[in-house]
């Protein structure tokens, strides 16, 4: 079977995505091999079956869900010229999305404002005028579907204005990043802390935005945001003797709460030459193993424990190491 392949940026997950449905009633097998990771280490799973499911007889009918909010649910000091974002977990219909996509009430009266689809899975709302000052807004969140026309599942949260009725107009800028630049012999198991003159905005920040190499390849993570400081954790040690590199990136911006974009920021640093021996691992497949009924219009995605090395991963279906093998209908079809 036909499909797409994407590697997700980090290194750290692939998704296979079937060119056609998937046959109903058929036990399905997910197999890899060749894999490495940044370093060389072959994934601990090569050559092995990493999980087998079953399909139903339809397609998925679960609506996304809301990941991520902008202001976070409790924020308070939030600048008046504030706009309201929520991230999806799957692509949304954009013809679906109307005025009530995001509702935003201030003591259950509405505030007025317009709706867009910046991205396939962002909702934004943005206020007509200012907010009101010392403010509680709640938002509500619903009203429109995926691409496949499942409802999005409800969502509420909320936010408190700042004192002051001045604008926020940027610009968003780096005061510091931690480690320093040009930092020698940092421990392999450091964290990354960028810290802004301002709140960020959490949907923003992500691995387009604030992206971190090692040895000029991608470092997989997480990204935790806690008012103007921004952390990101590596998913496991640095490579010993590297040369990590930090940038808060020019063109595809982290952005304040009223959506100002940030200014480029770049250093590096050097890790401390320790030898990372431990090989890499697969920690997740979806649809995960022994799963049934799942949807003729599933995927595969494959979570690793480290960033893997793209080039051994495969760019598409046809030179791609790993395979997706239809068990009972006695086939193979390479991812």
């Amino acid at each position: 079977m036909s499909g797409s392949l994407s590697i997700s940026s980090s290194g750290l997950s692939v998704t296979f995505k079937p060119g056609a449905l998937l046959a109903t009633e058929t036990q399905y097998c997910v197999q890899m091999n060749g894999v490495v990771d940044l370093e060389g280490q072959p994934l601990a799973q090569n050559g092995s079956t990493l999980s087998c499911f079953t399909t139903g007889v339809s397609t998925q009918t679960v609506g996304p869900a809301v990941t991520a909010v902008s202001p976070g649910n409790g924020t308070t000091g939030v600048p008046v010229n504030a706009t309201v974002s929520v991230s999806l977990s799957a692509p949304v219909s954009v013809v679906s999305v109307g005025p009530g996509a995001i509702v935003v009430t201030a003591g259950g009266q509405p505030v007025a404002g317009t709706v867009s689809v910046p991205n396939a899975t962002t909702v934004q709302f943005t206020p007509s005028g200012s907010l009101a000052v010392s403010t509680a807004y709640a938002v509500t969140v619903g009203g429109f579907t995926d691409v496949a026309g499942n409802a999005v599942q409800s969502f509420t949260s909320s936010f408190t204005t700042s004192t002051s009725s001045v604008a926020d107009t940027g610009p968003l800028q780096v005061t510091s990043i931690t480690p320093a630049n040009g930092a020698t012999a940092v421990p392999v198991t450091s964290s990354v802390v960028v810290t802004f003159n301002e709140a960020v905005n959490p949907l923003s920040v992500n691995y387009g935005s604030l992206a971190v190499f090692a040895n000029g390849v991608r470092v997989s993570g997480s990204y935790a945001v806690s008012g103007s400081s921004v952390t990101f954790t590596p998913l496991s040690q640095l490579p010993g003797g590297a040369t990590v590199s930090v940038y808060v990136v020019y063109n595809t911006y982290v952005q304040d709460l009223a959506g100002n974009n940030s200014q480029g920021f770049s250093e590096s640093f050097t890790t401390a030459s320790t030898a990372d021996t431990t090989a890499p691992t697969v920690v997740s497949v979806v649809p995960g193993n022994g799963a049934t009924g799942i949807g003729l219009n599933g995927q595969v995605v494959i979570t690793f424990s480290k960033s893997m090395n793209p080039a051994t991963v495969g760019s598409n279906w046809t030179n791609s190491n790993i395979s997706l093998l239809a068990e009972a209908a006695g086939r193979g079809s390479t991812a």
